[in-house]
């Protein structure tokens, strides 16, 4: 009234504006209609999280054009609602609402690792509910031209978690930028049906109906086995030692609390037999839950994964044996050392076969162009294997000792100390062959340095004693060789009292020791024992095993079962 009598002075007539609850649908519909030439193939992005409590559920939906209009939907759920089947609520609804607006391509985020892993395919979806939802995921995907979702962290998800909780609240009577909305009834139910036989069946008929079985044999030992159990309310309990009553389950029953007490919010992939008893003490019987337990924390992808290393071999000692002496070299490397003055190289002849072990100075073209110009064959041990080139190291350990000995403060004097080393080394017998490496080489002892200084009988008393001593090299070889013959089969014997085979075959799932390869950025301690799965490509024998990741990329070199653990899916 008051603006009227002021304008109205200068001729301007005042009208009240009407209601805008009409006008403020149409601004909403101009605003939210896209253009008609525009291109609905773009991408466009989806966020959506699902709540869930002990009464009700609620969703968070928010959809996102290529032009930047938001469409925002807070769903409420009237009925009983797990978390994983919330998400997968809000997950249809998004994809419903996606298709409804006319989205071709969609970037679906959300904060489940379980949903967004098991709609991609890295997590299987083992429960007969969540399997229903990912079929109706999948089926509604094929309405768009393409679908990507992702995991995203809590925080980058925090205004649909928001709204899946506003579900939960009564709609404000002001609050008109906001769709809300309530759902009565799941995209998926499962009609369940009465659980099929079981070892329950028996014991709660006779409990309850009196029925016994027609043999006279049967009937008596279910009478003695009922005495144990009783019927409360309907259902069946076993009497118990540690608590009075613990609570029949049907095996269809079982998985879920196996799963749930090994891997839950509460537990920490306890092994077999703990988890049985943990199941005992929380009130659960079925009468294999002991085998039960063992096979379901034996096809644990974590379990597996973690596991310990064993330290028993996996296949027996294969004892090396050579035709003539020279005939194979097993190589390796001593070192780092400091720089000498020069260098010391050694040469008795061309081998046949060159066994060393997957190292970079071995496996370089150079060395193996080398080898091969001189019609050497090179052989490469199991990777982290040292029982084959295990004679190589025992050596160099002997040589790296004498050097320590002698060098004191002048570790760069060890070339010029290597000489006097190596000849000691052969000039001593050895126990493996109760001969000297030189009277097996040469026929006769060598003249060491102190004979020199103090001479010894036979250089005393020279004759025809040299002479003899290489006519009967021959059989001195033979002993040495059958020495160290039957040592090795000594050594091999005891070493296969230890062995635990491990045996795989082609195609065979296996886990590698993740201590072999270069650590994972990040991880340290925390680090899995093993990683995998590989499949196994070949069979190379004695242990040894050619491997390929799954994709059919073929693993570098042979690999030992010592370093292997088959994978249980």
């Amino acid at each position: 009234m008051t603006w009227s009598i002021e304008l109205s002075q200068y001729d301007i007539r005042y009208e009240p504006r009407q209601a805008i609850k009409a006008q403020a649908m149409a601004d909403f519909l101009v605003e939210v209609t896209g253009d008609p030439g525009e291109d609905m193939g773009t991408r466009w992005k989806l966020h959506v999280d699902g709540a869930s409590n002990q009464t009700f559920g609620g969703a968070g939906i928010i959809l996102e054009s290529p032009i930047g209009v938001v469409y925002e939907q807070s769903v409420r759920f009237e009925f009983l609602i797990s978390n994983n089947q919330a998400e997968y609520e809000a997950l249809i609804g998004g994809l419903t609402l996606a298709a409804k607006v006319g989205a071709r391509r969609l970037e679906v985020c959300s904060d489940s690792q379980v949903v967004t892993s098991q709609v991609n395919g890295s997590y299987q979806a083992k429960d007969p509910l969540l399997q229903k939802y990912l079929e109706k995921v999948k089926s509604l995907s094929q309405k768009f031209e393409e679908v990507t979702v992702q995991h995203v962290p809590r925080e980058r998800n925090a205004r649909a978690d928001l709204l899946s909780k506003l579900a939960s609240t009564k709609p404000g009577e002001g609050n008109r930028s906001l769709i809300q909305g309530m759902t009565r009834e799941p995209a998926i139910a499962l009609h369940i049906t009465t659980l099929s036989s079981s070892w329950l069946d028996p014991i709660t008929n006779f409990l309850e109906h009196g029925q016994v079985p027609g043999d006279e044999k049967d009937a008596a030992k279910l009478r003695r086995e009922a005495a144990k159990y009783a019927v409360i309310q309907g259902q069946l309990f076993r009497k118990g030692l540690s608590q009075p009553l613990l609570k029949c389950l049907h095996p269809d029953q079982t998985d879920y609390v196996l799963k749930e007490v090994h891997e839950g919010c509460c537990g920490h992939h306890i092994g077999g037999k703990a988890l049985a008893r943990k199941l005992i003490r929380a009130g659960y019987y079925w009468p294999s839950m002991m085998a039960d337990s063992k096979e379901f924390v034996k096809k644990c992808i974590k379990c597996q994964q973690n596991a310990n290393f064993a330290k028993a071999p996996a296949s027996e000692l294969s004892v090396l044996t050579i035709s003539r002496p020279f005939a194979q070299w097993g190589v390796d490397l001593l070192g780092p050392f400091p720089v000498g003055p020069g260098q010391v190289i050694t040469r008795f002849g061309i081998p046949e076969v060159v066994i060393s072990d997957n190292g970079t100075q071995f496996t370089d073209k150079k060395f193996t162009e080398f080898l091969s110009g001189l019609g050497i064959r090179q052989r490469f041990s199991s990777v982290e294997h040292p029982q084959t080139n295990g004679q190589v190291e025992s050596a160099n350990k002997v040589i790296l000792s004498g050097l320590k000995k002698r060098l004191d403060n002048k570790k760069g004097a060890w070339a010029d100390e290597l000489a006097s080393v190596l000849w000691s080394y052969r000039t001593t017998e050895q126990s493996s062959t109760k001969e000297t490496p030189f009277r097996l080489t040469y026929g006769v002892d060598a003249v060491i340095p102190v004979e020199i200084g103090e001479p010894s009988p036979r250089l005393l008393l020279k004759g025809v004693e040299e002479t003899v001593e290489k006519d009967l090299i021959d059989e001195a070889r033979k002993m040495a060789h059958l020495t160290e013959t039957a040592l090795k089969q000594r050594i091999a014997l005891r070493y296969n009292t230890k062995v635990l085979k491990r045996e795989f075959e082609p195609d065979d799932l296996v886990l590698r020791r993740n201590d072999i390869g270069p650590p994972t950025p990040g991880e340290g301690k925390l680090a899995a024992n093993w990683e995998g799965p590989y499949r196994v490509k070949k069979v190379m024998g004695k242990g040894a095993f050619k491997l390929e990741r799954l994709d059919g990329k073929e693993v570098p070199r042979t690999w030992n079962a010592d370093n292997l653990r088959r994978f249980y899916s």
